[in-house]
């Protein structure tokens, strides 16, 4: 690892850099183990991950993409779990909120434990008589106007 390197960056050959800057440069993700590398001064360019010297730091490198995408499907699974509760909790909201209408309609009708309900025996009820309705007189008043008298309806003078 000691010593200058180039690489290739698409068809470009960039460096030389030390092998330490490599390193950092695997380790931020701007190079992958498939980037060719070669010592300066040849021309012979190899996979990164196929270098000894670069053996252990690509290790590391492949370990933490592997942590990085579990990290990865957790949040996404996270998410859905979130939203899922989230859901639930809404719909549980709205079904409480549903079941405490309902108990308010019915306290209000029949009282918070049925207590609330009519006893037949306090009514009385007479004979009922149905008859035809009968014609005013005419000199009937239907209002009574304080302070002027009594007038009819609509006609603007008392009665």
């Amino acid at each position: 690892m000691d010593g200058l390197w180039l690489f290739k960056h698409g068809d470009l050959v960039l460096g030389p850099v030390s092998g330490a800057q490599l390193v950092e440069k695997l380790t931020s993700g701007e190079l992958t183990l498939d980037t060719l590398v070669a010592p300066a001064g040849e021309r012979d360019f190899h996979r990164m991950s196929e270098v000894d010297a670069f053996r252990v730091h690509v290790a590391r490198a492949e370990a933490r993409a592997r942590v990085d995408a579990a990290v990865v499907v957790e949040r996404a699974k996270s998410a859905k779990r979130l939203k899922i509760l989230g859901g639930a909790a809404v719909v549980g909201v709205v079904v409480l909120g549903i079941v405490g209408i309902q108990l308010a309609r019915n306290a209000a009708v029949h009282g918070w434990f049925g207590g609330g309900e009519v006893q037949t025996d306090d009514f009385e009820m007479g004979e009922i008589t149905i008859r035809v309705a009968q014609a005013r007189v005419d000199d009937e008043e239907l209002f009574e106007y304080p302070g002027h008298g009594a007038r009819r309806p609509g006609s603007g003078e008392p009665g």
